[in-house]
């Protein structure tokens, strides 16, 4: 399995992608940033509370690293499963001497690490640069508390999962239709769904834990559905040759 990550790695350029993860960093970052001066923005508005707590305040970053590398993990998605096993790549994919599954599973590792990892490595500098700029040359005016570091960073696990989970779940619509742009799209609609959930919870951080569960469930169930998929795919054309 190594070997065909590897192969995968290798055979794919992802220079782009890396490009797209850095690109989101960036912007993430800056939001980061911003939401902390909001209250010193507008001190007169009323409805600041989201901005006046870091566990407020990372929350929202939390929410918004869901809704960009959902999408994110999405457009992998489409370009390493939907576009090899849909396009015109399927026939040299299926007359390899390897089983189907496991390519499908070296794709799928490789989709879900990356995307989750890249969440993780940007959310992780993004709190390190964060945290240490508010310790010196502070921009919101509540105190740091280690408690809120923490929760921080936990909440950066999840939503990092959660939307790998999200990627998958959207490639299974993208599969059925064999479409990239229902991939992408079907991502955007469950991270927007997501999102609306975590923005009514943003003093309950736990719920960041509670809506994981059944995300993975569901990309689970998504992830058995693709390999019966291609299954029906690769007996499919085993007939089709036999004739």
């Amino acid at each position: 399995m190594k070997r065909l990550i590897k192969l995968e790695w290798k055979r794919n350029r992802l220079r782009t992608y890396h490009i797209a993860a850095v690109s989101i960093f960036i912007f993430l970052l800056a939001m980061l940033f911003l939401f902390a001066a909001i209250p010193r923005l507008e001190p007169t508005d009323t409805d600041m509370g989201p901005f006046l707590t870091y566990t407020g305040i990372t929350s929202l970053y939390n929410i918004l690293g869901i809704a960009s590398f959902a999408i994110f993990s999405s457009v992998l998605a489409a370009r390493f499963v939907v576009q090899d096993f849909t396009g015109p790549q399927a026939l040299l994919l299926f007359s390899y001497p390897i089983s189907r599954s496991k390519i499908l599973w070296a794709k799928l590792l490789l989709v879900f690490g990356y995307s989750v990892l890249a969440n993780l490595l940007c959310g992780t500098t993004a709190f390190c640069l964060f945290f240490v700029s508010e310790s010196l040359f502070p921009l919101s005016t509540a105190s740091i508390r280690i408690e809120d570091m923490v929760t921080a960073f936990l909440s950066l696990l999840c939503s990092s999962i959660m939307a790998g989970g999200i990627g998958m779940i959207a490639l299974w619509f993208g599969f059925r239709k064999r479409s990239i742009s229902v991939t992408i799209i079907a991502a955007v609609i469950l991270a927007v769904v997501c999102c609306q959930f975590l923005g009514v919870t943003l003093f309950l951080p736990y719920l960041f834990f509670s809506l994981l569960v059944p995300v993975l469930c569901c990309a689970f169930l998504a992830g058995k559905s693709l390999f019966r998929q291609i299954k029906k795919m690769e007996v499919s054309l085993h007939d089709r040759t036999r004739v």
